[in-house]
C-alpha cells in the first residue's frame, strides 16, 4: 500500500497489532489509525494477528520500491511465532529488486529469531538477506544504549536506527566506542529459499541510517530543536546518511523571543528554554537549519563488493 512516510514507498503489514514496549509507544500511531480504520476491527489491537494472506503482496510489485515492513506492528512481537517470520523474511529474499525496512523496538527477540535460522546451518546468527534493512526505534538516551548493542550483535547489509519519536538528547557514540560508521565486514548471505548459502554480499559492522522525527497527535511530547542538531552532526562528521521526518506540526522558538496569540507550552529542557505551538504539518515542514535532510543509503549497496569510504557515495537524497 502507497504510505506518506517520507523514507519509503510502501508498506506491507503481515501483521496488525502490538502492545507497549516503552514510554515512545505511549502515544502509539498505529494504534489511532487501528482505532478509525473498521477494516482491521477483526480482533483487539492488543492482539496481533497474522494475515498470511498477504505474504503474497511483494511479488506484484514489479519495479524497485522502499517497503516499510510492519507499519501496523512490530515483526518480533513475542505472540508472532518465528515460523512466520521466517515466510516473511523468505517473501523479501525471494524479490531482490525490493528494499525490505522493519523496525522493532524487541531487537532481543530479532536476534533469537536470527539465532533459531542460523541453528540449521551451524551459523551463531543467520543474516539478514542483503535487501533487508534492519534497524531498531529508540526514543531517548535509555532505549539508545539498550538496543543498538543488540541490534549490532545480527549480521546485515544496513542497519539503522529510528529515534523517533524524539523524546530526549541521544549521543549514538555512547552506545559502544565509535561504532558510527561504514566499516564493511565480508560475509556470505544466507539464503533463506534453499537453506543455504547464496552469492556473497558485504555486512556492516555500525550504524548506517539514522532517522529523526518528532512526536504527533494529541498528547504529543517536546523535542528540542537542539536534540536534533546534535543528532544530525553526529551522522555527519561519521559520514551515516540522517533522514529528519520533521516537527509533526509543532512550531519551536526560543522563549526570549516567542510572541503568539494562542496558548503556547514552555518546556524546561538542558540546553535554551523554547517554547512550541501546533501550527500543522505541512506548515511546520521539515526544515532543520533552512534545509531538509533526505538523506537515505543507496541501494547500489547491496551489490557492493568492497566498503565504500565517504557520505556522497554512500547516501543520496530522496526528493
Amino acid at each position: 500500500m502507497p504510505t506518506k512516510i517520507e523514507w519509503a514507498n510502501e508498506v506491507w503489514n503481515p501483521v496488525v497489532g502490538c502492545t507497549p514496549a516503552s514510554a515512545g509507544c505511549d502515544h502509539c500511531y498505529a494504534k489511532r489509525i487501528f482505532e478509525r480504520n473498521l477494516s482491521f476491527h477483526d480482533h483487539k489491537f492488543e492482539n496481533p494477528t497474522t494475515y498470511p494472506n498477504r505474504l503474497d503482496t511483494p511479488f506484484h510489485w514489479k519495479s524497485p520500491r522502499r517497503v516499510f515492513v510492519n507499519s501496523m506492528s512490530d515483526l518480533f512481537h513475542p505472540d508472532v511465532q518465528f515460523e512466520f517470520i521466517s515466510k516473511v523474511i523468505n517473501v523479501a529474499f525471494l524479490n531482490p529488486k525490493l528494499t525490505f525496512m522493519i523496525l522493532t523496538k524487541r531487537p532481543s527477540r530479532m536476534l533469537d529469531f536470527f539465532k533459531w535460522v542460523g541453528k540449521s546451518v551451524n551459523l551463531d546468527v543467520a543474516p539478514a538477506p542483503a535487501n533487508v534493512w534492519i534497524g531498531v526505534s529508540a526514543e531517548n538516551q535509555a532505549t539508545v544504549d539498550e538496543r543498538i548493542p543488540i541490534l549490532l550483535q545480527v549480521p546485515a547489509a544496513v542497519r539503522f536506527v529510528s529515534v523517533e519519536p524524539m523524546l530526549g538528547p541521544v549521543e549514538l557514540r555512547k552506545v559502544k566506542g565509535d561504532h558510527v560508521n561504514f566499516n564493511v565486514l565480508e560475509k556470505s548471505r544466507f539464503d533463506y529459499a534453499n537453506n543455504g548459502f547464496g552469492v556473497g554480499a558485504p555486512m556492516s559492522e555500525g550504524i548506517d541510517w539514522v532517522i529523526c522525527g518528532g512526536e504527533s497527535g494529541s498528547g504529543a511530547r517536546f523535542m528540542h530543536p537542539d536534540w536534533v542538531r546534535k543528532l544530525r552532526d553526529q551522522c555527519t562528521a561519521n559520514h551515516v546518511p540522517f533522514f529528519f521526518k520533521g516537527w509533526a506540526g509543532f512550531k519551536y522558538e526560543a522563549a526570549n523571543n516567542a510572541v503568539f496569540k494562542d496558548t503556547h507550552e514552555q518546556v524546561p529542557v538542558d540546553a535554551q528554554p523554547m517554547t512550541r505551538k501546533f501550527i500543522g504539518k505541512k506548515r511546520a515542514g521539515r526544515l532543520l537549519d533552512g534545509r531538509e535532510w533526505n538523506q537515505i543509503p543507496n541501494e547500489s549497496l547491496l551489490d557492493r563488493s568492497r566498503g565504500l569510504a565517504g557520505l556522497t557515495q554512500n547516501a543520496r537524497e530522496v526528493k
